[in-house]
């Protein structure tokens, strides 16, 4: 679409928009603008881009970019949203623990096993206080929890080597470390819960390894059929919005559906910046922390 369609304000807000990211990335930007902006055009029945249209469109594309578009919308918000980052409110706290709208259905059997992985550094931090509220809930129905810290074990990252797929080998994978034993207890559980922390726009470079490493489970000498097992996905993150990172943690539960965990519930935690980045300000949303509680014991329910 034609920069002649918009109109001079919303031209300074794409540019406004586009001023922090390089130059390089500018076109790829604006091809994903246009794709949203039609959207709005069609519904409006208008070929004229405003600024609204503009901000609605790189609110649908970006969420994960809130503070940008929030500082096009509305700076005023902004900054009254950053200032009340800086000290905590007990009265009304910026921090919120979400359930997502979880199916009617687990496909998968229940069972007791529950094997939980926290991909994070901060034991006792707020990631870590919310998966506790979720295994809290698998305990009280009965099941018997093993929860692994990345710091606990020596978990190197993917070389890329490929050696898992091209010939046969001793173990799953050729790096020597504790993976092996991580391979084993996320096959043969019965419920697998994943916490992690997003950092700098993406999950935890903890995370991140772990999700490489799954990698070596497809090696063709070794093949896996998958236990069918249930999953619980717990994500946070900094700025007070439940939305804008969403996406990572849909992508999670995505990628544990390739290795055989139906993903039944997700639990984000937003706000945890500045002030509320203290161990245990997750513990400002206790209903938050009761549905993670109550999301953990779901899981061993039939």
């Amino acid at each position: 679409m034609s920069d002649k369609t918009y109109t001079p304000e919303a031209r300074e807000t794409l540019q406004m928009f586009l001023a922090p990211h390089p130059a390089i990335t500018h076109d790829f930007h604006k091809q994903q603008i246009d794709r949203s902006v039609e959207h709005y055009l069609l519904k409006d029945n208008t070929s004229e881009i405003s600024k609204d249209i503009l901000i609605k469109a790189l609110e649908d594309r970006y969420p994960q970019n809130e503070p940008s578009t929030l500082r096009l919308r509305s700076p005023d918000k902004l900054m009254a949203m950053i200032k009340g980052l800086q000290a905590v409110n007990d009265q009304d706290p910026m921090v919120k623990i979400s359930r997502w709208p979880a199916p009617e259905k687990i496909n998968t059997p229940a069972g007791t096993d529950v094997f939980a992985f926290y991909g994070g550094s901060r034991k006792g931090g707020n990631t870590d206080c919310i998966l506790d509220a979720v295994l809290t809930g698998a305990k009280n129905q009965g099941a018997t929890i093993e929860k692994v810290c990345f710091d606990d074990k020596t978990l190197s990252p993917c070389t890329g080597c490929l050696a898992c797929q091209k010939k046969q080998l001793e173990t799953r994978c050729i790096l020597q470390d504790d993976m092996p034993y991580i391979y084993q207890r996320f096959l043969e559980c019965d419920t697998f819960v994943f916490g992690f922390p997003v950092y700098t726009g993406r999950e935890s470079a903890q995370a991140a390894i772990f999700f490489d490493r799954l990698k070596a489970l497809t090696n063709p000498w070794k093949a896996t059929k998958f236990k069918p097992r249930r999953g619980l996905v717990v994500a946070t993150w900094g700025w007070p919005s439940q939305q804008v990172y969403k996406g990572l943690a849909s992508q999670m539960a995505t990628i544990l559906n390739n290795f055989g965990v139906e993903v039944a519930e997700v639990i984000t935690g937003s706000g945890f910046w500045e002030a509320y980045y203290e161990k245990g300000s997750a513990r400002l949303d206790p209903e938050g922390l009761q549905e993670a509680t109550a999301a953990g014991e779901r899981l061993i329910l039939d």
